[in-house]
């Protein structure tokens, strides 16, 4: 059993070794909030998350500037790309990227743009990846890994489309090297956060 496993990291090792670079852009609707993704072809995942947390809080998002809708789409799934923290710059407008979280101390880390309202990135403190909303990402996005369904048992309605679910062991494989980098990229925790869980902000 260890030895298979040796063997496995060994080759998923030897495969992101020799994986492709691929830059894509992304901005807010607005423009104010720009940004660049480097991430190698092996560290990424394309994921559709149908959780009811991912619904909830892009309406909550949504419903501040009452502009932009939510950015849920035909199965009630929000769709993300998932990299490593240390793959994120942010270009343009730090300033106007706001916290949000469910409640004090609960659920992920999730950043949202102050100047147009709208959900922007997902992650926690102690990992080393984070989810950022496809929408807002160029073109370039779609030669990332996927995509693959998330909480599939959660969707508004059931799939119908050539989706498989997220595989497991890449998912983990991915946690684990992502780890190093847990405290990379353009995030700041200690911002004053929206709950959205009670649509009441922290004073």
């Amino acid at each position: 059993m260890a030895s298979a496993a040796i063997g496995l990291l060994a080759f998923r090792a030897f495969k992101r070794s020799r994986s492709p670079i691929i830059e894509t852009k992304f901005c807010c609707p607005c423009g104010k909030v720009k940004g660049t993704i480097r991430a190698k072809y092996e560290d990424s995942s394309r994921i559709h998350c149908c959780c009811t947390d991912c619904r909830a809080y892009t309406k909550a998002v949504a419903a501040l500037g009452g502009k932009v809708k939510p950015l849920i789409h035909d199965y009630g799934e929000a769709h993300l790309c998932q990299v490593c923290k240390s793959d994120v710059t942010i270009d343009e407008g730090l300033e106007h990227i706001k916290l949000a979280r469910k409640g004090p101390s609960q659920g992920m880390h999730r950043y949202y743009t102050g100047c147009c309202s709208v959900p922007l990135m997902n992650t926690f403190d102690f990992l080393g990846f984070v989810a950022l909303y496809e929408d807002h990402l160029d073109e370039h996005h779609k030669q990332f890994h996927g995509p693959s369904v998330f909480c599939e048992h959660e969707a508004e309605k059931p799939f119908d489309l050539p989706i498989p679910k997220a595989s497991t062991p890449r998912f983990l494989w991915n946690v684990l090297r992502y780890m190093p980098w847990r405290h990379s990229g353009p995030f700041d925790y200690t911002l004053e956060p929206l709950y959205w869980g009670d649509n009441k902000k922290k004073n």
